[in-house]
């Protein structure tokens, strides 16, 4: 598949923050009720969910809200405002991430550290590279080396480690030498680095690469599946998607395939559907391999709230799960639905169309905060 085939609606994240800020993820609306960013004479301000002015639109980048305050900017500088549009945090910060758990990152002079929701600092800005918090941790660099803060900004793990990723199912990945292992909370060495490639832990096993072959190991380090495959990805609904001979598959947790390998492309699953393609058309699969909905569509996206967007000659629409077309192809990008509402874009205008397709908001212009991008296909 052309990664450009299906466009969809992402943020363009600060170029200061973190690539642990999953900087390509889409922006969806997080709280049902909350209001939507929407962009006029080139300012941002937010609508209500019927489609009423709430703040002015006043600020040259504005985002969701994320527990009630959302990240905005003013000249060059990031703050945070509440839902009443009062200025929570002064405008002050080079960069910023969206709050999560009560915590936000922010970029000052070149360096990194995190505060609270009254904006006070409670990590010293000294950090090279930062992740966000994960199971009460963050990976944060300093001098070139990784190591993990708590949430009161103490160093609980000394940065010794070419690169860390932060904590999941009680483990976080670290490289040695350019080999991958794992330590626990303590900063145990409890898989030894000797890995050439390694994700976090999901659902019990971790993909590790050897010898340029995927395989998968349990939280002791014994291989549970054999590094045979080109290409593997976490497990996700009791599957994972993987690469042998050139196609595409999903095996369970034994390593045995439930799907074989037979596809051109495919995605992991979501909501119990997986996106498969054969040739250039995308399709959608079932956890027992059977195909729910022949491919057929030039690109397409996971199912959200009963719909999914589908791009069809250039044109994005959404079909609802039996793959009825109910919103026909007519815009040149879309996000998924949340909250009943999705973001649509006319020649690089962005609007707001409810679940029947009709519009709370005509399409105007958009902004770095509200612009389109490809999908790491």
């Amino acid at each position: 598949m052309k990664t450009n085939s299906l466009i969809v609606v992402c943020l363009f994240w600060l170029v200061a923050v973190s690539c642990g800020e999953n900087e390509n993820r889409v922006e969806r609306v997080r709280d049902q009720g909350e209001l939507l960013p929407v962009v006029l004479n080139g300012k941002v301000g937010y609508i209500k969910p019927s489609g009423e002015m709430e703040i002015l639109p006043k600020f040259d980048i504005a985002t969701s809200f994320s527990e009630g305050l959302a990240r905005i900017l003013i000249g060059t500088k990031y703050g945070y405002i509440d839902e009443h549009g009062d200025m929570v945090i002064e405008p002050k910060f080079d960069g910023a991430s969206d709050f999560s758990e009560g915590i936000a990152l922010v970029v000052y002079n070149g360096k990194r550290g995190y505060i609270d929701k009254t904006g006070k600092m409670f990590t010293t800005i000294e950090f090279d590279n930062t992740w966000g918090f994960s199971e009460g941790y963050a990976a944060v660099s300093v001098g070139g080396r990784y190591g993990f803060i708590n949430m009161k900004g103490d160093m609980v793990i000394e940065p010794v480690y070419e690169i860390a990723s932060n904590f999941s199912e009680g483990l976080a990945l670290v490289v040695i030498g350019g080999k991958r292992g794992f330590i626990d909370k303590s900063g145990n060495m409890v898989i030894e680095p000797k890995f050439d490639g390694a994700s976090d832990f999901s659902g019990g096993l971790a993909r590790v690469m050897i010898s340029g072959k995927h395989g998968y190991i349990g939280k002791k380090g014994d291989v549970v599946i054999k590094p045979v495959f080109e290409q593997a990805q976490n497990f996700t609904e009791g599957l994972a998607l993987v690469k042998l001979n050139g196609k595409f598959g999903y095996i369970d947790k034994r390593g045995d395939f439930v799907i074989e390998p037979e596809y051109d492309k495919a995605w992991s699953f979501s909501n119990g559907r997986a996106r498969v393609a054969v040739g250039n058309k995308v399709g959608y699969v079932d956890t027992a391999g059977d195909v729910v909905i022949k491919p057929q569509y030039d690109g397409a996206s996971i199912f959200s709230e009963g719909l999914a967007f589908v791009s069809l000659n250039g044109k994005v629409g959404y079909i609802n799960e039996k793959g009825k077309l109910v919103i026909k192809p007519q815009y040149e990008g879309a996000s998924n639905f949340e909250n009943g509402y999705a973001r649509i874009y006319e020649k690089h205008k962005m609007g707001y169309i409810d679940r029947k397709g009709n519009y709370i908001w005509n399409p105007t212009d958009a902004t770095l905060a509200t612009e389109l991008c490809t999908p790491p296909f």
